[in-house]
């Protein structure tokens, strides 16, 4: 188990990832959920985006298997190691799987490609540290925990801080950036909060705290509302259980069976 002050009972021993074996071959497997050490954090993925850098890297076969990808990870911190105050079990956060130190020839030149800490990747669910998000958990190391992980709500609240000084009305790609930045950063939010409300597991919505399906309490579709910039209410409307005509089948849920 994780070498963490917070309580850890509830974290499993093994997790799921799917883990590239080579030859563009990707296979969900059962492997050992990571430890962390002191200065490290332990996130329980909740929502990872797919980079066409990590589709890249599958097809041609460009790094040596095995590994876990996945970089553009969101979820919730489950356990934080010796050390760590900046962050608590039940944090929605953001985590950047590499980060420039800011300091060297580099990045004074904003040449932050180059950095040498840029090109360490400090996140893993095993095997060689290549993003993780593709698995239910994934450890996160010393560096990264103090300079390179965010809480979801507090970069929500860090739009307004956003300045364009291109005015054009024509080809403003900064003013069109802004505005994607800011639905992708509404949709972070109501999904996490929302996700995090669902007590249960169910299809594609997967956790480790809840693992059973529970029809008794959540038969019913999740609403969300975003007053502001963090404030989420959720609501509900039922499942319902018939169709608008007598020519469609009725299918009631059934639960997922592998």
């Amino acid at each position: 188990m994780p070498t963490a002050d917070s309580d850890v009972s509830t974290i499993p021993q093994t997790m799921h990832a799917a883990v590239y074996r080579g030859a563009s071959v990707v296979e969900v497997e059962e492997i050992p959920t990571p430890l962390i050490g002191a200065g490290e954090i332990l996130i329980r993925v909740e929502a990872c985006g797919i980079c066409h850098t990590d589709l890249k890297k599958i097809a041609y076969d460009l790094l040596e298997p095995p590994r876990v990808y996945g970089h553009e990870t969101a979820g919730v911190v489950a356990a934080v190691g010796t050390g760590v105050t900046k962050f608590k079990p039940g944090d929605r956060v953001v985590a950047f799987h590499h980060i420039p130190c800011g300091k060297c020839f580099y990045c004074q030149r904003k040449i932050f490609a180059q950095c040498p800490v840029y090109k360490k990747v400090g996140i893993t669910a095993g095997f060689e540290p290549a993003g993780g998000g593709f698995a239910q958990y994934v450890r996160v190391m010393d560096w990264i925990v103090r300079d390179g992980v965010e809480k979801i709500d507090r970069v929500a609240r860090s739009y307004s801080d956003i300045g364009i000084s291109d005015r054009s009305l024509i080809w403003n790609s900064d003013l069109m950036e802004a505005l994607e930045l800011q639905n992708l950063l509404n949709q972070a939010v109501v999904a996490l909060h929302s996700a995090e409300n669902r007590t249960e597991s169910r299809g594609a919505h997967a956790r480790d705290d809840f693992p059973e399906r529970d029809d008794k309490e959540w038969m019913k579709h999740t609403l969300s509302w975003l007053d502001g910039d963090v404030d989420v209410r959720l609501g509900y409307r039922p499942v319902h259980l018939f169709t608008l005509s007598n020519e469609v089948q009725v299918f009631p849920p059934k639960a997922r069976t592998y």
